[in-house]
């Protein structure tokens, strides 16, 4: 496994990754364009909570 992906971690890419898929849906849904105000609102939010629940569950290593 290369090493960049042992730095990042999968809660913080879910999160990020969500975040920008809500916004877009929200921009979209403001301007009035259908098919991407849906694909970030069903994709978008579920991908943001699982990214927060993985950042709230994650352990720090000892």
């Amino acid at each position: 496994m290369p090493p960049i992906f042992r730095r990042i971690s999968l809660g913080s890419t879910a999160f990020y990754l969500g975040l920008i898929l809500t916004t877009i849906g929200f921009w979209a849904y403001f301007t009035d364009r259908p098919t991407l105000n849906l694909a970030g609102f069903f994709y978008g939010i579920p991908v943001l909570l699982i990214g927060i629940a993985l950042r709230t569950a994650q352990l720090k290593p000892v």
